[in-house]
């Protein structure tokens, strides 16, 4: 440690024999918790932006058979699958839709309510890259 700064809750102040004495250096000792806290962030973002789109993605397929399977579709196993993949987000729409909205229009609701979080979360991650410099975000 150099004998011409005074070290004191993270700050280095430089002294007055130095040319550079209006300065104020801080020390990288809280630098490392915000760094991480940055990627928890981040891993969170990617996280729920992953359950997203597997879920949009099993709406689309599940919308797909639905027009192309006709009226067998309760009997195709691929039909039930996505039915399966779709329950969760299908019973969120279901709780946060009116009661008017019937139970055949509840899958659109889902769809355009996920897509729209979708959107929310895709916008933050990118607030939050641009905040911390594109560190960890490539």
């Amino acid at each position: 440690m150099p004998s011409n700064r005074i070290y004191s809750l993270g700050f280095a102040l430089a002294s007055p024999y130095n040319p550079m004495a209006s300065k104020l250096s801080v020390r990288g000792r809280f630098k490392s918790t915000s760094c991480i806290n940055g990627l928890i962030l981040l891993t969170l973002l990617n996280i729920l932006q992953l359950l997203l789109y597997i879920g949009l993605l099993a709406l689309i397929g599940q919308g797909f058979l639905y027009l192309i399977s006709g009226q067998g579709r309760d009997s195709n196993m691929f039909y039930q699958l996505f039915q399966i993949l779709n329950k969760p987000w299908v019973w969120l729409a279901r709780r946060i839709s009116p009661s008017k909205v019937a139970d055949h229009q509840v899958p659109f609701v889902a769809f355009f309510a996920m897509g729209v979080t979708y959107l929310a979360v895709t916008l933050a991650k990118i607030e939050h890259c641009v905040d911390v410099a594109m560190q960890g975000c490539r």
